[in-house]
């Protein structure tokens, strides 16, 4: 059986069980790709954005005006503060994910509280 068959069956049997949801009364919040139709309101992120944006803004200043960081503690919050995930994160400098969740952990909380800017 090449792919392209199979892709196609797949498609198929797809449509058919979105319409058997559709049917139902299931709305989907996602589009064809995958993404959100719209913003969930109801997460933690969404109620919290300003103190999500007060945290990076203070953090991109915090990693702009300090110069006594241990160089692999930079690094991470460099990372972070771009984006990137924490499994990432613990491939790039070679620690566990929960070394790279604690500093950051550490870090956020002092920020957060002012102690460290």
């Amino acid at each position: 059986m090449s792919k392209r068959k199979s892709n196609s069956e797949l498609e198929k049997q797809q449509a058919v069980w979105y319409n058997k949801l559709k049917a139902e009364g299931f709305v989907d919040i996602e589009d064809s790709r995958q993404n959100l139709k719209q913003h969930n309101t109801r997460t933690i992120a969404y109620r919290n954005q300003d103190i999500i944006l007060d945290f990076y803004l203070k953090l991109d200043k915090f990693l702009n005006e300090r110069t006594d960081l241990k160089a692999t503690h930079r690094k991470i919050l460099e990372l972070y503060s771009s984006g990137a995930k924490i499994i990432v994160i613990a491939r790039q400098v070679r620690l566990s994910r929960m070394s790279i969740y604690r500093i950051i952990t550490r870090y956020k909380r002092e920020i957060l509280n002012g102690h460290l800017i």
